[in-house]
C-alpha cells in the first residue's frame, strides 16, 4: 500500500508541475483566442466548390474577416486572398487546415502518373525543391534544411486526391509539411494540414490526410466523374500539380513560391500559443473514445 500510497504522490507532483507549465501559457491562449470569433461547426461550411464538415469535440473555424486577420497580423502574410477555409483542431492529429481556393486550370488527365519516368521527375521536382528550401534559408536568415520526403508523393486514383509529406529542419525544430489535392472537374482544391505531432511516421500520415479529405464534399456538379466533353483540361497533369503544391519550377509550371516554408513558419508561432487551451481542453474534457 506504501508503494502505491507514493506512486500517486509522484504522479500528482508531476501532474501539477506540468500544469504550473501550461497554465500560464493557456491564460494567454485565451486572451489571444478571443480576438477572433471563432465558430462551431453546427452545420457544413460552405466552401467555392463544395462543403467540409467535421463532428470533432474541439473543432473550430474562422470566418474570411478573421482569418484575413490573423494570418496578416500573426503570421506575416502579404494577403488572405487564396484561403477558402480556416480550420483548428480538426482531429487529434491535425492541429490546423487551411483549405485553398479552387484551381481553375482545368481537368487533370492521371496519364502522366502512369508514365515510366515517373519517380525521375518526382525526383527532379525534389531536387527543386531542395534548391529552393536552399534559397529561402539565405534570405530569411534561418537555417533551413530539407530533409527529403516524410511521405513520398501518391495518387489515390478511387478517391481522386494526391497527397505527399516533405520534413524540414528549422533551427534544430523539425516540421512536417503536409499537402494534399482533390482533383475535381474544373482543376483541383489544395488542402494544407500542419500534424499535432512531427514524430509521426508515413503511415499516420497517410491515415490523417485520407480522414481530411474524407470531410470535404465537392459540390455535385463539379465532382472529378462529372467532366463532360468540350470541359478545360489541364496542359500540366498530376506531376504538374504535384509541383505547384511544391511551389517549384518544373516543366510547364513556373514557380510559385515556397508557401509550404510559409505554413511551417506560421506553425513554429501559432501552435505554440493554441496548444496548451487544446491540450487541457482535452485533459478535462476528453470523450470515452479519446
Amino acid at each position: 500500500m506504501l508503494e502505491v500510497y507514493f506512486a500517486m504522490r509522484i504522479l500528482s507532483y508531476r501532474f501539477l508541475k506540468l500544469l504550473l507549465v501550461f497554465i500560464p501559457l493557456w491564460i494567454t491562449s485565451v486572451a489571444q483566442s478571443q480576438e477572433y470569433n471563432w465558430q462551431r461547426f453546427n452545420e457544413e461550411l460552405s466552401l467555392t466548390r463544395g462543403t467540409f464538415y467535421t463532428t470533432g469535440q474541439y473543432s473550430e473555424w474562422l470566418p474570411q474577416t478573421d482569418y484575413c486577420r490573423l494570418v496578416k497580423t500573426k503570421w506575416g502574410w502579404d494577403s488572405c486572398a487564396d484561403i477558402d477555409a480556416f480550420v483548428v483542431y480538426l482531429t487529434n492529429s491535425v492541429d490546423t487546415l487551411i483549405i485553398v481556393k479552387p484551381d481553375n486550370s482545368g481537368y487533370v488527365k492521371f496519364d502522366d502518373w502512369k508514365s515510366s519516368d515517373k519517380d525521375e521527375s518526382i525526383k527532379q521536382i525534389e531536387d527543386e525543391l531542395r534548391k529552393g528550401v536552399k534559397q529561402q534559408s539565405k534570405s530569411s536568415g534561418s537555417n533551413i534544411q530539407f530533409l527529403g520526403w516524410h511521405t513520398y508523393p501518391k495518387l489515390n486514383e478511387q478517391n481522386k486526391f494526391l497527397y505527399y509529406a516533405t520534413k524540414l529542419d528549422w533551427d534544430g525544430e523539425i516540421q512536417l509539411n503536409v499537402k494534399a489535392s482533390v482533383f475535381d472537374r474544373r482543376g483541383y482544391v489544395e488542402f494544407n494540414l500542419v500534424p499535432v505531432e512531427t514524430n509521426v511516421s508515413s503511415s499516420t500520415i497517410e491515415r490523417m490526410i485520407v480522414e481530411t479529405l474524407g470531410l470535404y464534399k465537392p459540390s455535385p456538379n463539379e465532382t472529378y466523374a462529372s467532366f463532360t466533353t468540350g470541359d478545360k483540361v489541364s496542359e500540366i497533369g498530376v506531376l504538374g500539380v504535384l509541383a505547384t503544391l511544391a511551389g517549384v519550377k518544373w516543366g510547364k509550371v513556373a514557380a510559385t513560391g515556397l508557401v509550404a516554408i510559409f505554413l511551417a513558419f506560421a506553425k513554429k508561432g501559432w501552435v505554440l500559443l493554441l496548444l496548451p487551451l487544446f491540450f487541457l481542453g482535452r485533459l478535462f474534457g476528453r470523450k470515452k473514445e479519446d
